[in-house]
């Protein structure tokens, strides 16, 4: 979804703009921190794909168990136990749109490890304003709102060949904008109509849950359905993976080597097209690998009624574990929803001059994974660029393919 979500918004007259906008949101957090999402990040279905199907790589990116990997790998949206995924029918007052915050946890250190602002450990702050130049915005009491393509599209496919050759899981989150566009939403306490000293002159939205599902059962419904898009249009990768012939029945997402050398290749592939891992190999509204509509269709599924395929419904805790009761925060920031950065890896960030990371954050262990594991991946990226472009130009099978 593109900013044509909004144009009917900004054109529309005086009495359609102060009546309520309806709209259907997602999002993924820690289940102890409550599921409305009170200084919190949504998305549409679209954009809440994107924010699965970039964090994909996270296994490599936090291999060498360091804190110089990426942020996500402490981030408590990304790594808690009792993860959560959450559907809302959200109501937004006045279909008026603030800047867009990054809500995230804050680091145990008093920092969110993602704006470096200074916030309570443990407590959710939202920072808005550019990324190098950000501002505590915990006050803002409209609703924020990022299109995705504008934001990350922006960067391009800043992949080159010389990263692709050194590590090429660094290149392939790049694409995943080009496929599911999507919005996201930040809501603070600031601006909850449901809050306990809520002003109905100035508080923005209120939000209904819909289902609570837990994260690990979504997850193995979308990859069950990535993995079947792959058998039956596509060439079989994941069964040609030598630790799946060994295992038929065995998916590690979470053993690095397993997962560099073969799954999380297959995923992106199957999901984004082989040539689209490539530098340089993405375009705007991707057309190759699954169709959008079967990526949207395997992440509306864990929604569905159990009896029809979905994810057991898990009850919400009481509003009151996860509400303050107090007024809203002036400078205290709070944990932001987890945020893939635009620069896709901090290791190898230092091709780009806005990001905050630098190349010392690389490490002898990093330079070692690389090398034991990314060789197999450029020859699987060919073979299967080859088998695309056949497929296209409905050339024959030869014994190369």
């Amino acid at each position: 979804m593109c900013w044509s979500l909004l144009l009917p918004i900004l054109s529309a007259s005086p009495l359609e703009m102060t009546s309520p906008l309806e709209l259907t949101v997602f999002h993924v957090n820690p289940l102890h921190e409550g599921v409305l999402p009170i200084d919190m990040d949504t998305a549409d279905l679209a954009g809440d794909a994107f924010f699965d199907l970039r964090s994909r790589v996270l296994p490599i990116e936090c291999a060498n168990g360091t804190e110089h990997r990426s942020d996500d790998c402490t981030n408590g949206e990304v790594v808690d136990q009792d993860l959560v995924i959450t559907k809302l029918k959200m109501t937004i007052k006045n279909r008026h749109f603030g800047p867009y915050g990054r809500c995230n946890i804050c680091g145990p250190s008093g920092t969110d490890p993602f704006s470096g602002l200074p916030c309570e450990p443990n407590k959710y702050l939202c920072s808005c304003g550019e990324y190098w130049d950000p501002r505590d915005c915990n006050n803002q009491t409209a609703v924020g709102a990022e299109n995705i393509t504008e934001a990350f599209g922006r960067w391009g496919n800043a992949c080159s060949w010389d990263r692709w050759i050194k590590a090429p899981w660094t290149c392939w989150p790049w694409p995943v904008v080009d496929k599911t566009g999507g919005m996201w939403y930040s809501t603070t306490r600031a601006g909850w109509c449901d809050a306990p000293d809520a002003d109905p002159e100035r508080c923005t939205w209120r939000a209904d849950v819909v289902k609570v599902v837990n994260k690990s059962c979504s997850d193995n419904l979308i990859n069950s359905a990535i993995e079947r898009y792959d058998e039956e249009h596509s060439d079989g990768c994941f069964k040609r993976c030598p630790q799946r012939q060994r295992h038929p029945s065995h998916r590690n997402t979470s053993d690095t080597c397993w997962v560099y050398t073969c799954w999380v290749y297959c995923f992106y592939a199957t999901v984004l097209g082989a040539t689209a891992l490539l530098p340089g190999g993405a375009s705007t509204h991707l057309t190759t690998g699954m169709p959008r509509t079967q990526v949207e269709a395997a992440f509306s599924a864990p929604f569905l009624e159990e009896s029809a395929g979905g994810c057991p419904a898990i009850k919400a805790p009481p509003l009151s574990s996860a509400l303050p009761l107090s007024t809203p925060q002036t400078t205290k920031p709070s944990p932001q929803r987890a945020i893939p950065s635009p620069v896709p890896s901090p290791s190898y960030a230092a091709e780009d001059n806005r990001s905050r990371y630098a190349q010392s954050h690389r490490t002898a262990q990093d330079d070692a994974l690389s090398a034991r594991s990314a060789w197999p991946v450029p020859a699987m990226t060919w073979h299967r660029v080859y088998r695309e472009a056949a497929a296209a130009r409905a050339l024959p099978h030869t014994r190369h393919q």
